[in-house]
């Protein structure tokens, strides 16, 4: 019979077939699988590091910060009890600086209380897409077999591309919360610190000027800060005052002053007018990078006499940030 069935040679083909499927499902699938397993848990423990952070240690600083605002308020409040009346407005500008930092500090707890959650939530929900999409692909690959095996590779590559993507997103998120954003809140401490500092020295300088028993008849506030810089005697530019008018009458003229050097050097100020030549000189006055309040006082000025102030400084620089002139009538 030249047409007959042959069942041996049949199933013979049939059997090398399902072998090879049998290789598919019971070894490459699973390592593949195993592999993505992996990389998922890789990603769950970055989540879990980035979750320490925003639920312990930036609330840990912030509060930390907080308290230190808190600090400054005390001391704001100080200096208007003391005072009773308009703060100078040294102690205005100073004010505002501190609205600064408290705007800063607010649009850093913006980014940690909504902003940052807000991406982890993204993050979160892609990660459940990829999850999903791999149990789909668990539920095909132990039930019903691809047509193609050629597409389920592909499917897999793709998979694997989406998780490292995410893994990078990740890894870049959690370089701004554990360094980025306490760099930021370190700066933000140090400039708070530095300006309760100021407003100590101010209020300092402030009190030992209301102890003045002699009659004040003219103050003068110059805020901003100045630089001083000249190896020889030379006005400080806007820091001059003219002394009142008045028939047969002396003044003392008392300058104080809040100023950091920034190196080595020695500062020198004095006062300068025509009746009375090179006045009383403070020499040295501040330490490095450390800002310090200081009183210079010149008597024996007359009526209508134009008071100079001078500086003259061996190295470096000197930073005045701000001065604060009383004109006392001695007689």
């Amino acid at each position: 019979m030249p047409n007959s069935y042959n069942p041996t040679v049949d199933l013979t083909g049939l059997e090398t077939d399902v072998a090879a499927v049998l290789v598919d499902t019971g070894a490459t699938l699973p390592a593949t699988l195993s592999a993505l397993d992996g990389k998922v848990d890789t990603v769950d423990g970055v989540v879990d590091a980035i979750l320490v952070d925003t639920d312990a240690t930036l609330p840990a600083t912030l509060s930390t910060i907080e308290g230190k605002v808190d600090t400054v308020d005390g001391v704001v409040d100080a200096i208007l009890v003391d005072t009773d009346a308009t703060l100078p407005a040294t102690l205005s500008t100073i004010d505002g600086k501190i609205d600064t930092v408290d705007g800063v500090v607010d649009a850093v707890l913006v980014d940690t209380g909504a902003t940052l959650p807000a991406t982890l939530s993204t993050m979160e929900g892609k990660i459940d897409t990829v999850d999903g999409v791999v149990d789909a692909v668990l539920v095909d690959t132990g039930t019903t077999l691809p047509t193609s095996f050629t597409n389920v590779q592909t499917l897999i590559v793709t998979l694997d591309g989406k998780v490292v993507a995410v893994d990078g997103i990740v890894d870049a998120i959690l370089v701004d919360t554990g360094t980025t954003i306490p760099a930021t809140i370190a700066t933000v401490d140090g400039n708070v610190d530095t300006l309760a500092t100021r407003l100590s020295a101010a209020r300092a300088g402030y009190l030992d000027n209301l102890l003045r028993v002699s009659p004040t008849v003219m103050t003068k506030t110059v805020n901003g800060l100045v630089t001083v810089s000249a190896f020889s005697w030379t006005d400080i530019l806007g820091w001059e005052v003219t002394l009142p008018t008045i028939s047969g009458k002396t003044f003392t003229v008392v300058a104080t002053f809040i100023g950091a050097l920034t190196g080595g050097g020695v500062l020198s100020i004095r006062f300068v007018g025509n009746t009375f030549g090179d006045g009383d000189t403070i020499v040295g006055l501040w330490g490095v990078n450390v800002y310090h309040t200081v009183v210079i006082a010149q008597a024996g000025c007359v009526s209508g006499e134009i008071i100079h102030l001078e500086s003259n400084i061996t190295a470096n620089t000197c930073l005045l940030q701000a001065l604060f002139l009383e004109v006392i009538q001695e007689n």
